[in-house]
């Protein structure tokens, strides 16, 4: 028995009971058995288990919640909005299916060309349903443009398998790349593809 509650024990000869509060977990069950089993046989002894929780601090949390410290962490749901002609924007944005294939109009596709876990959601058929131009998306390594986003899209950032908001890195980054409209012309497609050969010259 811990030498400071035997010492509580011989000075109040009035104790009956003793009422034991281990965590909540295999070596707290352990140490309560134990210190039941050291007892003085005048106790009756009460190894009380936290109802929920790793203890009783977190089942007297849930039990009485107005106690609680407000130490909320607020989820981290800003992304970039890119709509086409327009300025991208930065918005708080709850990532629910229902939420993107609204913004982006249609079936979502998830796009990850960059080398950070960062997403551009878009319409899974922006481009064979004609919506309108909107960016290129450009390599990080040379500067070459990878495809052609037609249509609103976010950019977002990935954690596991979920989508979630950007860090204050990614904003910064994806901002500066996608900030202002572009306008699409031929020579970014022979850009992408080489310049086509004249029907005469094949």
């Amino acid at each position: 028995m811990p030498s400071s509650v035997g010492r509580i024990l011989e000075k109040e000869n009035g104790i009956s009971e003793l009422h034991i509060h281990f965590d909540n977990d295999k070596a707290g069950r352990s140490a309560a058995f134990s210190l039941a089993m050291q007892a003085d046989e005048r106790l009756t002894v009460y190894a009380d288990r936290a109802p929920c929780g790793k203890d009783w601090n977190d089942s007297l949390l849930e039990m009485y919640p107005a106690q609680r410290k407000e130490k909320t962490i607020k989820e981290n749901r800003t992304v970039l909005l890119c709509e086409p002609g327009r300025p991208a924007s930065i918005s708080d944005m709850e990532l629910t299916l229902e939420n993107m294939q609204k913004f982006v109009g249609g079936y979502i596709e998830e796009y990850c060309p960059f080398g950070d876990s960062a997403a551009i959601i878009c319409a899974e058929e922006g481009k064979l349903q004609g919506k309108e131009f909107n960016r290129a998306v450009r390599s990080e390594k040379d500067g070459k443009i990878l495809d052609f986003i037609c249509g609103p899209f976010i950019v977002a950032g990935i954690k596991g398998e979920e989508f979630t908001g950007l860090s204050d890195k990614q904003l910064e980054k994806y901002r500066s790349m996608f900030m202002e409209p572009q306008e699409f012309f031929t020579e970014m497609m022979d850009e992408r593809h080489g310049p086509a050969i004249p029907e005469n010259e094949r």
